[in-house]
């Protein structure tokens, strides 16, 4: 125990993971302020919109995620990461065309969506952001720059978070005000991100790796991380995506502030299932993993219990202190709010674990995800059905993760 305290990689980790606490926080703030300032039938265009950033962005977390795992690997992550910054740059101006195909799409968004035009014409724009960025994220993670990495997160989150608080005074605009500081915090991340990737491997004096995607479609771990991160990505927003689809405005924003609830569970964890792939990739740590996974699933136990009994006794004075008495109808079920968010900070866990060790059982999780949206089809007649629905196949899941791991 004394050994493992005293790693420097967990020291280090140690900062990072305050500093992510406190961007997870800020970021909770940021969406229950949103949701008090424009009620259910506006935070459930926001909510949503975010829905569909992450599930459309998810090949962008496969790209910081192979970034981590192969710097972590190498013996001269500095050499590698300027490597793969310059192949980076030269695919990007080669294949310049798929951008203006993207933003062709951009008329049609509010009709495929469901959404204003104020939300849905930002998708696309911020996705082509959000792909350069998960680069620079990546990079900074593998080389281990947690502290800057941090730093600009929090910078980004503070963009974000003066939305709502200038919504608070011109309440009449609160969508528009709010939309334009989340496009400002991804583009002030990217300016940032840039420039510090740029300072870091300027001193690596390296030509571009010798690449294409051809052969990168062929990597087995290529194919392990998309289906294990689109599965993730699938089971945290087709829910919210389904209800605004099927149901109506104040439904889609009620049930995005019952998610905020669970999401307060992942917020905690945020920190930890951000450093556990890091940790998990790295072969110098490997003697301390097992031990680290005990301990996890144990303080998710833990947790777990807590806020389920704290979300039991003071469920309406936290509705009405976080979101305010227009989403008091959402009371009855803040407990089973306890339950799914700790079962999906549970999954993602163990999710990034098995993609670490570069073990298959993420393929079944993404096969899984259609009996999911047809459950959702078939029997949420309701959006509280989504509720029960979710949580029993995160049950699923999370029984199929931890048979695997004792297995093993």
């Amino acid at each position: 125990m004394k050994k493992l305290l005293t790693n420097k990689f967990i020291q280090g980790g140690a900062v990072l993971m305050m500093v992510n606490l406190l961007v997870s926080l800020s970021n909770y703030f940021f969406h229950t302020l949103s949701a008090r300032v424009l009620a259910p039938e506006g935070y459930g265009e926001i909510a949503t919109m975010f829905s569909y950033l992450v599930l459309l962005s998810f090949p962008t977390g496969v790209l910081a995620e192979l970034l981590i795992q192969k710097l972590g690997k190498h013996a001269t992550p500095t050499v590698l990461a300027a490597q793969i910054f310059r192949w980076f740059v030269v695919t990007l101006k080669k294949h310049w065309y798929i951008n203006l195909i993207l933003l062709c799409f951009i008329p049609a968004m509010p009709w495929l969506t469901k959404l204003s035009g104020t939300t849905a014409y930002l998708i696309i724009p911020l996705l082509m952001i959000s792909f350069v960025t998960a680069f620079y994220d990546g990079a900074l993670q593998g080389l281990h720059r947690f502290g800057v990495f941090a730093i600009i997160g929090l910078i980004a989150v503070l963009i974000k978070l003066a939305g709502p608080f200038i919504s608070l005074y011109y309440a009449q605009s609160a969508l528009v005000i709010i939309v334009t500081a989340i496009a400002g915090s991804y583009v002030a991340k990217l300016a940032l991100s840039n420039f510090v990737l740029n300072k870091t491997i300027l001193i690596a004096k390296a030509a571009p790796i010798n690449a294409s995607i051809g052969k990168l479609l062929k990597s087995k771990q290529l194919w392990l991380t998309v289906l294990s991160t689109a599965a993730i990505a699938g089971m945290q927003n087709l829910d919210l995506i389904f209800v605004k689809q099927r149901f109506d405005a104040t439904d889609a924003g009620l049930y995005a502030g019952w998610l905020l609830f669970s999401k307060l569970i992942m917020y905690i964890f945020g920190p930890l299932i951000t450093m556990s792939y890091i940790f998990f990739s790295s072969k110098k740590d490997e003697k301390y993993h097992q031990v680290a996974m005990m301990f996890a699933l144990l303080l998710f136990v833990i947790v777990g219990v807590v806020s389920n009994i704290v979300y039991g006794i003071y469920a309406k004075s936290m509705i009405l202190m976080l979101l305010g008495e227009k989403y008091l109808v959402i009371y009855p079920y803040l407990e089973w709010a306890s339950l799914y968010g700790t079962l999906t900070a549970m999954i993602m866990f163990l999710n990034y674990y098995f993609l670490a060790k570069e073990q298959r059982i993420g393929i079944v999780f993404f096969i899984s995800l259609p009996f999911y949206l047809l459950a959702l089809n078939l029997y949420a007649k309701l959006a509280t059905d989504v509720i029960y629905i979710s949580i029993l196949y995160s049950m699923c899941i999370i029984s199929l993760f931890l048979l695997a791991f004792f297995g093993n």
